[in-house]
């Protein structure tokens, strides 16, 4: 099973719900992983920075934004949404889906890169994970871009596996992501 990192790696990283309010921290944390990441998040720096509060706030209300920070610094970030697998799914059979369910999802996740390689993206999905099982979901899905190797293997660490591909909307045909879950425990 995954392990969460261990505690003296992670000592005063507290993890914290966003709410409309926040939409200002949602906003800078969002637009540092499009500046750095642009590739793996379905928009753009330039998309996005010109939103506006509303805009942020509704995002905000739509997706559940999960920040781990340490003292007053946002570290990394998480959404959890529900939704359907993408109609471009392709199973490779290694877990048996619902395909008319609705399934939680973690989406949009980043980690600044200066705290990268702390396991913080454990800590947050794995919380993630635990709070979908006490609300009684079995399974835990999420898209990583073919190629984002480091992503990719990170998962693999907490016990997600690929259950098959799809291509987002919002990127071209050859852009492939796995689609991976993880049976959750309560």
């Amino acid at each position: 099973m995954g392990e969460p990192p261990a505690a003296s790696a992670l000592a005063g990283v507290v993890i914290e719900e966003l709410s409309p309010d926040d939409w200002q921290r949602a906003r800078a944390i969002r637009l540092a992983c499009l500046k750095d990441a642009p590739y793996a998040f379905g928009s753009t720096y330039e998309e996005e920075v010109q939103q506006s509060q509303e805009w942020w706030r509704k995002r905000l209300v739509d997706g559940r934004w999960f920040i781990a920070r340490q003292a007053e610094r946002d570290l990394s970030v998480a959404m959890l949404i529900h939704g359907p697998l993408p109609e471009t799914f392709s199973s490779n059979g290694a877990l048996n889906m619902d395909l008319e369910a609705s399934y939680p999802w973690i989406r949009s996740v980043f980690t600044v890169p200066e705290a990268r390689g702390r396991k913080l993206v454990d800590l947050l999905c794995l919380h993630l994970c635990d709070l979908v099982a006490t609300q009684g979901h079995q399974i835990m899905v999420l898209g990583v871009r073919q190629g984002n190797d480091r992503a990719h293997a990170a998962y693999l660490r907490m016990n997600f596996i690929d259950i098959g591909t799809f291509v987002p909307t919002s990127a071209p045909a050859e852009m492939a992501n796995h689609l991976m879950a993880r049976v959750t425990t309560t």
